[in-house]
């Protein structure tokens, strides 16, 4: 009985921007609306903005700031899958959570490159002596009562990139899993979905933290070259892509949806869709602005960060 119950939901659910007119026709015209006008704004200058970057000189460099700048188009696209179909985005989440991914590996080499690669980041920490590189947030506090203080080396750079790498190949694979297993499940909810939610997160953190180790370290010798501007634009995709959609999803279990239109992941993504376009333009011109191309017109040889002590330029 429960099961022919379940049967008439699916029935009943929305499943594409056609049927979302015919239930909510002024507010899913003006989503449309919007949405469209936002995805051409973001496109248009998103293509400017790209082709100001590629008339630099070839870089590793210039290819961080390639792929980082161009996420705020690939949110853009994704918010008009979520509104064209809700059921068929969560593909495109796939593609959304891969670029995700290789922005936050690219971020953490760039700021490795911004520092003058790793000879020169390795040998200026490391006369630090020795220090609780770990002992911060998301999940380094957890260890701070049993950890020792140690040195920056080379291994504790790699480690870092480690936790990076981990999170280009982990999450791409569950976010696959995560829209096999809704389409298997009709696109409702179930045990496995959580689970694979809850990897993650896992996943998320471990990234986060190699990320925070980073930033900590290099906050110890950089000075300001728009450094803060590009972590507060990385940042601001963190909450957008993980946090943010974590916490529409947990609202949706309490604030009972329109359940016979639409499951609960539906309606949350759908309300974080909406959410985005109001942000989308916003993060688009901070991340711009954040990357601009006038920075890869110096001399790729030189990091665009120098050492608190100018004496000492050693390995730069």
């Amino acid at each position: 009985m429960g099961s022919g119950e379940d049967d008439d939901d699916d029935d009943n659910e929305i499943t594409n921007i056609k049927e979302f007119i015919e239930e909510y026709p002024a507010f899913g015209i003006t989503l449309l609306v919007a949405t469209i006008v936002c995805l051409l704004y973001v496109a248009i200058r998103s293509y400017r903005h790209l082709k100001l970057l590629e008339s630099r000189p070839p870089s590793q460099r210039r290819t961080y700031y390639y792929v980082i700048s161009s996420f705020p188009l690939v949110i853009a696209f994704y918010c008009l899958c979520v509104v064209l179909s809700p059921r068929l985005s969560v593909w495109f989440e796939v593609v959304r959570e891969t670029w995700f991914s290789v922005t936050l590996l690219y971020f953490g080499w760039l700021l490795i490159d911004l520092a003058g690669g790793e000879f020169a980041m390795v040998k200026e920490l490391s006369s630090a002596g020795e220090q609780h590189w770990w002992n911060i947030p998301p999940c380094g506090c957890l260890i701070t009562p049993c950890s020792k203080p140690t040195t920056f080396s080379r291994k504790t750079l790699v480690n870092c990139q480690l936790m990076l790498v981990q999170y280009i190949v982990i999450v791409p694979c569950l976010a696959l899993a995560e829209a096999i297993n809704l389409a298997a499940q009709r696109y409702r909810a179930s045990g496995t979905l959580y689970f694979l939610a809850a990897l993650v997160v896992v996943s998320s953190l471990i990234s986060l933290q190699g990320l925070a180790v980073l930033l900590s370290a290099l906050k110890t010798y950089m000075d300001d070259y728009q450094i803060p501007q590009k972590v507060r634009s990385i940042a601001g995709m963190i909450f957008l892509i993980i946090v943010q959609p974590a916490i529409i999803l947990l609202l949706g279990f309490f604030c009972s949806p329109d359940r016979h239109a639409f499951s609960v992941k539906a309606w949350a993504t759908l309300c974080n869709c909406c959410l985005l376009l109001i942000e989308l333009i916003p993060l688009y011109e901070y991340t711009a602005s954040a990357y601009p191309h006038s920075e890869l017109e110096d001399d790729e040889a030189m990091p665009l960060v120098t050492p608190k002590n100018p004496a000492d330029n050693s390995g730069y």
